[in-house]
């Protein structure tokens, strides 16, 4: 199961600082552009002057990277930009952690619901397991359930079964 937006919740809170990361890289790479240009420079000269590659500065003025803190403190000083340059980098750093943080708690809290479905649907089976007592099933009646080498195995164990199997590769695919 993805992560999806609440639909429930018409700004969800990590739709809005993904939102505000885009937003601040953009304003970041264009800012770092105009700085570069005003100063007159190239981004090759640029590049040696800060002692990262020229395609590293290409990707940060193209929003593309998230270049180091040392790369941007190291551009702002060049560049005379008065601390704009490290802040930007800053407020993003802050969002993309509290994006992270909120991430996190989204699927442990994701994971706790499921373990809370897998629980309930083990009670249900277990007491699908449970023979009836004879009276309440005539001897002929079918079940449902398969047999074999003198095993039963009733299809709400088979349900838990899958069950488990989804919720093991649905949370193994929210930690990738």
């Amino acid at each position: 199961m993805a992560l999806e937006p609440d639909p429930a919740k018409p700004d969800d809170p990590l739709e809005a600082i993904s939102r505000f990361i885009t937003a601040a890289s953009k304003a970041q790479a264009a800012q770092l552009k105009a700085l570069r240009d005003e100063a007159g420079l190239t981004q090759e000269q640029l590049a040696r002057r800060v002692d990262f590659s020229r395609s590293t500065v290409a990707n940060a003025e193209g929003g593309h990277l998230k270049a180091s803190g040392g790369f941007w403190q190291r551009a702002d000083k060049v560049l005379n930009g008065n601390g704009v340059l490290v802040a930007r980098y800053r407020e993003m750093q802050d969002a993309i952690r509290r994006h992270t943080e909120l991430l996190v708690r989204r699927v442990e809290h994701q994971h706790e619901a499921d373990v809370q479905d897998w629980h309930e649907r083990s009670r249900r089976a277990q007491l699908a397991l449970s023979p009836p007592p004879d009276e309440t099933r005539p001897a002929d009646a079918p079940h449902d359930s398969i047999t074999g080498a003198g095993l039963r195995i009733s299809a709400a164990v088979l349900d838990l079964l899958r069950s488990w199997n989804e919720m093991s590769y649905s949370f193994a695919g929210r930690m990738v």
